[in-house]
């Protein structure tokens, strides 16, 4: 059972990489030679969302429609489900079929969105008041659009300061540290010193001097 689901994991990381190399079509044919690989309904969701939005870079939306409709209702991870809703909104608004998408985009809203889907949400609904006119609507979803889009970039501006923090933090860790280690040197070096003059100081000795430092000892 690992095996099936590091090689399933392993088709969509090597599909994925089609994808970002814009190789739509080999994404495609990578999908469909190894959907049977998909073990359980949560993988074949993945696996057709994957295709869907191969399909959709390559604007065959009857297509992407296709795959998306099957798995509306699968079992989702995390806010997949809502994702899939946003999805299938946008291909509708595309192909000029308005009604539909606000109605997928309006009921993405009860699964849960992260921020960025909420946002492509009501970028969806936006469109579809700015064409149909709705005045009061269009105000009601810009306002909406506005919030979230102001929330993504405070929460991007404050992961930068985070990391710029960190990589501060790490910075003066690094300078302790080379502080440290040339504290440690001068401290060796002054081991090292002090016995070499402890050595040096027995070469001249005399017998009387050794017996009287091995008693000492």
């Amino acid at each position: 059972a690992k095996n099936s689901k590091y090689a399933f994991y392993s088709i969509l990381y090597v599909g994925r990489t089609y994808n970002e190399q814009k190789n739509y079509h080999q994404a495609l044919s990578h999908y469909r030679k190894d959907r049977f690989l998909a073990s359980d309904s949560i993988e074949q969701g993945s696996m057709n969302q994957e295709m869907a939005l191969n399909y959709y870079d390559i604007k065959q939306y009857d297509s992407a429609k296709h795959y998306l409709k099957q798995i509306l209702h699968y079992p989702y991870v995390r806010n997949n489900r809502a994702f899939r809703y946003m999805l299938l909104a946008d291909l509708y608004f595309d192909t000029q079929q308005l009604d539909s998408a606000q109605h997928l985009a309006t009921e993405a809203f009860r699964y849960q969105p992260d921020l960025r889907t909420q946002l492509n949400c009501n970028r969806i609904l936006v469109n579809c008041a700015s064409v149909q006119n709705r005045t009061n609507d269009l105000q009601r979803h810009m306002l909406a659009y506005q919030q979230c889009d102001d929330s993504l970039r405070r929460i991007d501006s404050q992961t930068k300061g985070s990391i710029i923090e960190s990589m501060h933090q790490t910075q003066q860790k690094l300078h302790s540290s080379r502080a440290w280690i040339w504290m440690l040197l001068f401290f060796l070096l002054s081991l090292i010193a002090a016995s070499v003059s402890y050595t040096h100081l027995r070469a001249h000795e005399t017998s009387l001097h050794l017996v009287c430092r091995l008693l000492l000892e």
